[in-house]
């Protein structure tokens, strides 16, 4: 196999990575150690396919193939390879039989366009399946100067909805009464009206209400008020949060078995009380920088 080409705007890359001699603006590798050497060089691109044929610009009708035999073809084409893009001037593809793969005996490119941006890993989180947990409904408490009414809550709710998002925060339980007290009931009455239920609602919860000794106070009988209150009010997925730095009369780390066996508990607890199918985040707080 031979792989030549013209670098373009990706020279200095090439010669960064000692893939090239200073100054040199074509590139050519002969056989297989070569060109697997030449690779590992070019690493950072992070490669999402395993040749050029994958690679052809899907967007621009460009992409010609000749047959030259039924194990020899002959291709040119636009292409774009994470952030590098140009042209196949002229790829030879071959084949022992037709139940075998093709690859690349001779391959001609030019190089007209490069940049920081990963086209590939682009492409590929345009294309991944995405999970939004919508945040809105929270009340900030950073230069708040009045808190959210039923209402808002409401109209917050409707505008989330609006552009699409299914799951959804809303509330941050804790020992008092707070709006979401009041606002959820209405809700749910509201949904029940649509055929919708909270299957995809979560709250807040902090993992433990009492700290002594250095450690949380956590079993049956220590139960957060707010996983008690999420299954009162139908919420069944929850945000386990806890604050990792300690105050600084206590400076020594959380014993980690001790946090491992809280959560341990807390999510056995959480899944027996509310399905196989609830879910749950642990939001870690306040790295201990």
């Amino acid at each position: 196999s031979v792989i030549c080409g013209d670098l373009g705007p990706a020279q200095a890359f090439f010669e960064g990575r000692g893939l090239v001699p200073k100054g040199q603006s074509t590139v050519r590798f002969d056989g297989r150690e070569a060109i697997l050497t030449a690779f590992k060089g070019l690493q950072e691109f992070r490669y999402a396919f395993d040749n050029f044929y994958e690679a052809y610009d899907k967007e621009i009708h460009g992409c010609h193939v000749h047959a030259l035999s039924l194990s020899r073809v002959l291709v040119w084409s636009r292409f774009r390879l994470s952030r590098l893009a140009g042209f196949l001037d002229s790829q030879v593809l071959v084949r022992d039989n037709e139940s075998m793969p093709w690859t690349t005996e001779h391959l001609v490119f030019t190089i007209d366009d490069f940049r920081g941006v990963d086209r590939t890993m682009r492409n590929r989180l345009a294309d991944i399946e995405c999970f939004v947990l919508d945040n809105s409904l929270r009340e900030s408490t950073v230069g708040q100067v009045r808190g959210h009414t039923v209402e808002d809550k409401k109209k917050i709710f409707e505008a989330v909805k609006s552009v699409g998002f299914e799951y959804v925060i809303v509330a941050a339980f804790n020992n008092t009464q707070r709006v979401e007290d009041a606002f959820l009931p209405d809700l749910r009455e509201q949904l029940r009206e649509r055929g919708e239920d909270f299957s995809k609602f979560f709250a807040f919860s902090e993992v433990a209400d009492k700290f002594e000794d250095g450690r949380f106070v956590f079993g049956e009988d220590n139960i957060p008020v707010a996983l008690k209150k999420m299954k009162d009010f139908f919420v069944p997925n929850v945000v386990l949060e806890i604050d990792l730095l300690r105050g600084r009369d206590e400076p020594n780390p959380f014993d980690v078995e001790h946090v491992m066996e809280l959560f341990e508990f807390l999510l056995g607890w959480h899944r027996r009380e509310n399905g196989s199918e609830a879910m749950a985040f642990v939001n870690l707080r306040d790295f201990p920088f």
